[in-house]
């Protein structure tokens, strides 16, 4: 089972490669990934600051098939 990252840790945007702080400006993709707020939001990603939530997700089919590919 994935442990979900402590408030230190950083892993490279699944699009970019830019580094993303765990508890920063990205877009969670599951326990190990990470959209940059950058990507997310080029991907169609809507952050509602007020309540701290993404209200809509950004698009990332083409990158949780590529998850699936290198766990295979």
């Amino acid at each position: 089972m994935d442990e979900p990252w402590s408030q230190t840790e950083e892993t490279p945007c699944a699009d970019c490669g830019a580094l993303v702080r765990a508890g920063g400006r990205g877009f969670a993709l599951g326990a190990e990934d990470a959209l940059c707020w950058d990507c997310s939001l080029r991907r169609g990603g809507r952050y509602d600051a007020g309540n701290d939530v993404w209200d809509v997700a950004p698009e990332v089919t083409d990158l949780t098939s590529r998850r699936s590919d290198r766990e295979d």
